[in-house]
């Protein structure tokens, strides 16, 4: 997954300003941490739950936020409840482990950002 700071985004806007101002065509340039850099979810959310964790935010009712660890104890539940019937469970396929990425990504992830969310 790629991160990036947004200080970061708008300098790398600023110094590709300078070095292509000139040049004809359309350059592009990804800012993001994704290969030289890489940080995971699993990161993310730990760094957030130990920040959070020494950190604890105050509500609305002055009570102290308990911080929280993200799991999928709800969604196994989910898929529990459906477990019981295998037409039911196929319908209503919510298992991660059953998502093949590579033909999820190829075949409707990309090709559904590529026809609703471009404008043409």
């Amino acid at each position: 997954m790629g991160h990036i700071p947004g200080d970061m985004v708008v300098n790398a806007m600023m110094v590709a300003m300078a070095v292509h101002w000139n040049e004809k065509g359309r350059v592009v340039i990804h800012v993001t941490s994704s290969l030289q850099n890489p940080l995971s979810t699993s990161t993310t959310l730990d760094m957030m739950y130990r920040y959070f964790s020494s950190n604890p935010q105050i509500g609305k009712n002055g009570r102290v936020i308990k911080a929280k660890r993200f799991n999928d104890t709800n969604l196994a539940r989910l898929q529990a409840a459906t477990s019981k019937d295998k037409h039911e469970a196929h319908v209503f396929d919510c298992d991660p482990k059953s998502i093949d990425w590579e033909h999820y990504f190829y075949n409707i992830h990309i090709p559904g950002v590529l026809k609703y969310a471009q404008k043409k």
